[in-house]
């Protein structure tokens, strides 16, 4: 049985809302970023949850998100941003 990406699974804007996610914004600042309510934000956060087939319930979403995060830079074609990547963002 062969079991696909994830990624592969995601809408662009899941994946948008992914990208967001890993690089470590909270669910205001996502909200505010690309225009959604945060109802919409959390269905389509359940869905890339799903997709990546973690369970939000016994840990809570916290966890998840730390979880979400571990297995997208698990994948090679996803690189860890170096600090230096990171400071640049941040003065922007």
């Amino acid at each position: 049985m062969v079991i696909a990406d994830p990624n592969s699974l995601l809408t662009d804007r899941e994946r948008e809302i992914l990208e967001l996610l890993v690089q470590g914004w909270n669910n205001t600042f996502i909200c505010a970023r690309i225009s959604m309510k945060r109802k919409t934000l959390a269905k389509h956060i359940g869905e890339i949850y799903s997709k990546y087939n973690l369970n939000t319930t016994p840990t809570g979403p916290r966890h998840s998100r730390v979880s979400l995060i571990l297995k997208y830079y698990s994948d090679p074609s996803h690189n860890i941003p170096s600090i230096d990547q990171w400071e640049e963002q941040d003065s922007l």
